[in-house]
C-alpha cells in the first residue's frame, strides 16, 4: 500500500491586500476617477459614431449594390457594434469578474 502525502493549498501572499489610490491623498483619488470616467465616455462616443458610420456604408453599399463594398461594411459594422457592446457594459462586466475572482 502507498503511503499518500497530501499539501494544503498555497495561502496567498496578498491575501486581504487591495489598491488604495486614497494614499497620494483625495485629490488625487477623486482626479483619476473622474479622468477615468470621462476616457470611457469618450470611447463609447467614438464606439457609437464608427457603428453608425459602418452601418451607413453598409447601407449604401447595399443599396448600390457593390458586394465588396458591403461585406467590408459588415464586418466593421460586426466589429464596432461589439466594441459599442462591450463598452456599455463594461462596468457589469468587471463586476462580474471580480465576483467570480473574489
Amino acid at each position: 500500500m502507498k503511503n499518500h502525502v497530501y499539501i494544503s493549498a498555497m495561502t496567498s501572499p496578498f491575501g486581504g491586500m487591495a489598491p488604495d489610490f486614497t494614499v497620494f491623498g483625495a485629490e488625487f483619488d477623486s482626479w483619476w476617477k473622474k479622468l477615468f470616467v470621462g476616457l470611457w465616455a469618450l470611447c463609447l462616443i467614438a464606439a457609437g459614431v464608427a457603428f453608425l458610420v459602418s452601418l451607413v456604408k453598409l447601407h449604401k453599399a447595399t443599396n448600390n449594390n457593390i458586394p465588396g463594398q458591403a461585406d467590408e461594411a459588415k464586418s466593421h459594422a460586426i466589429w464596432a457594434g461589439g466594441a459599442l457592446g462591450c463598452l456599455a457594459g463594461f462596468a457589469v462586466i468587471t463586476g462580474a469578474i471580480f465576483m467570480l475572482a473574489g
